[in-house]
């Protein structure tokens, strides 16, 4: 576990460090009220080691990136024939 606590403290540094430039979009009511600076990451292992840094333990919505989520379990059930 401490190398996984080090991989993610190095990561999250380093993506924390770069310009945010992008805008939420407003259309969207859950994403309308929220803090764009809010940014967190959160590992549960398979042996129940947890590890979290930055805003991990604030609530919010998946929106856009439950597609990733979804791919990811129709890739492992159907494998390259998904393509």
């Amino acid at each position: 576990m401490k190398d996984i606590k080090k991989i993610i403290i190095n990561t999250f540094q380093k993506i924390n460090q770069i310009k945010d430039t992008g805008h939420l979009p407003t259309y969207i009511p859950e994403l309308a009220n929220i803090d764009a600076g809010k940014f967190g990451v959160h590992i549960t292992t398979i042996d129940q080691n947890r590890f979290g840094i930055g805003d991990y333990k604030e609530k919010f919505s998946i929106q856009s990136i439950s597609k990733v989520l979804s791919l990811s379990l129709a890739y492992q059930i159907m494998g390259e024939k998904i393509w």
